[in-house]
């Protein structure tokens, strides 16, 4: 027994057509949500802001910051370390800084004097140095911090970048910069250097420096570094 042919009039056509449509939408979207849910976890994460209280962790916050962030420090705080650089991918400079406002520093391009130091955020250490980059450390940039000795401390690097134990140039530490910062020995005790440079890229500007003892700044087997003239404390004006 043959079944007669189906027979559409036109208006049960045109809702059978917009229904496919309608349907062939819903489809594509259930296919598309993978897709994007897959796209937003591999999306590059956003750049943080790591806010490091009086009492906290810093030497933490340094291993988790990732390059384009900025770890604010609580300015007057007292950070104890010694304190490791830690090797990251290539990428933006990660920030290290006070939590005081820009406004509150001088400007780029202008030595610190005394009156700010309070408003920036000290890190010291009483073995090794305040400092010390692993091999390969890069991208850091130092902003309104005060590096030195716990008191009655002899340090006899600062900070050291680079101990030439480097066995390539690649190893080196390079693109670490200290803007704005008050970086100092013990007044009594005193220091040999305040910023020891084995590397590529390397650069001290504006900075307020008193060792003491000796010269301020030393550069050894140093590749490309970039150093400003250094001055000891002047006197309030």
């Amino acid at each position: 027994m043959s079944c007669p042919p189906l027979r559409f009039h036109s208006q049960e056509i045109a809702s059978l057509t917009s229904f496919g449509y309608l349907l062939a939408i819903v489809i594509s979207a259930a296919l598309l949500v993978p897709v994007a849910t897959a796209a937003a976890v591999d999306a590059p994460r956003g750049l943080a802001v790591i806010d490091v209280p009086n009492g906290g962790d810093f030497q933490r916050a340094l291993d988790q910051a990732q390059p384009g962030d900025t770890i604010r420090l609580a300015a007057g705080a007292t950070f104890t370390g010694p304190f490791a650089l830690p090797a990251k991918s290539p990428g933006s400079a990660i920030v290290v800084r006070t939590d005081a406002p820009d406004s509150d520093l001088p400007p780029p391009g202008v030595r610190v004097r005394a009156a700010d130091i309070p408003r920036m955020a000290k890190l010291v250490a009483s073995t090794g140095s305040v400092f010390s980059s692993a091999p390969r450390a890069q991208h850091y940039r130092f902003l309104g911090l005060e590096i030195a000795p716990t008191p009655g401390t002899f340090l006899y690097n600062v900070v050291t970048l680079g101990d030439g134990s480097e066995s390539s140039v690649a190893e080196q530490p390079n693109d670490i910069t200290f803007d704005r910062c008050y970086i100092h020995g013990d007044p009594v005790a005193g220091s040999r250097r305040g910023i020891a440079m084995n590397g590529r890229n390397l650069a001290d500007t504006t900075k307020l420096a008193s060792l003491s003892r000796s010269a301020a700044m030393s550069r050894s087997n140093a590749a490309s570094s970039q150093l400003s003239s250094v001055a000891r404390e002047p006197a309030a004006r």
